[in-house]
């Protein structure tokens, strides 16, 4: 049974991503001088009389070349990480935008609502002035004046009687909108028979128009129907008095050239001796 095959990074040795994606850095194969040093050099040179003292190495060190792939930020990641940038900024521009959007609409809202606060508390301090003779100063207490009870009886009357007004407009209106089915249809139906009387009368001047033209263009065409029979006719009549005139031409000049033929005896006299 044949082994199963090992995706794993050719860098470090681990799954989940590739060599050119890995987080760790590039390791150099060990050949020419970044090999392990020997514990005790070759010299080329005698040896001293004194001896030399061990060499100590330190931990091997390896140097990682740079590169484009270096340190973990691939060329794929730096993408990721411009567009994930991009992105964030594009965020912070239109949450920015919502959010003045937000202020501005509150603003007008706040304007809009102290608008109408004051238009309706003009309106209430203009009715409590005509109905109770009410003013309100400056220092914001209520001071009436009294009015006489007549007027404000007669104001009260004459509030009373608009609103009944009002109220009866508006029932009349409801129940003209409000009309049974059965009249809205006959309503349409008058509406539609009308239009299309209107329609018809607007149509007869052009109906009539066409009617002459068409009884003219036929007249014209049986006229011209006759004269091309006419035409036939004459032809046919005037073949035969061609012919005979050619013929009775040509006879004439026969018998004009018999005429003129010397030695002829119809023509001169032929005088002879004896």
């Amino acid at each position: 049974m044949a082994a199963p095959f090992v995706r794993n990074c050719y860098n470090c040795g681990l799954p989940g991503h590739f060599r050119r994606e890995c987080p760790h850095p590039t390791r150099a194969p060990a050949t020419g001088a970044n090999v392990a040093a020997l514990s005790r050099p070759i010299l080329a040179l005698p040896a001293p009389a004194v001896p030399l003292a061990p060499v100590q190495h330190g931990p091997m060190q390896y140097t990682y070349p740079a590169g484009g792939y270096g340190a973990g930020r691939g060329f794929w990641r730096q993408s990721l990480d411009r567009c994930v940038a991009f992105d964030d900024q594009a965020e912070a521009e239109n949450a920015e935008k919502k959010r003045e959007k937000e202020v501005e609409s509150r603003k007008e809202q706040q304007k809009e609502r102290e608008e109408f606060e004051a238009r309706v508390g003009d309106r209430l301090e203009n009715r409590l002035v005509s109905m109770y003779g009410a003013v309100v100063p400056a220092g914001g207490k209520l001071a009436t004046t009294v009015a006489p009870v007549a007027d404000e009886k007669s104001s009260e009357n004459g509030e009373v009687l608009k609103l009944r007004r009002e109220n009866e407009e508006f029932r009349k209106k409801l129940e003209r909108e409000c009309s049974s089915s059965e009249s809205l249809v006959n309503r349409l139906l008058r509406e539609n028979e009308e239009l299309r009387r209107k329609m018809n009368v607007k149509r007869d001047p052009l109906e009539n128009g066409m009617s002459v033209l068409m009884k003219e263009m036929q007249e014209l065409r049986a006229g011209r129907d006759k004269d091309k029979e006419l035409l036939l006719g004459l032809k046919t009549k005037v073949g035969p008095l061609r012919k005979e005139k050619e013929q009775s031409a040509e006879e004439t000049q026969m018998w004009m050239n018999e005429a003129l033929r010397p030695g002829n005896k119809r023509g001169c006299i032929s005088m002879t001796t004896p």
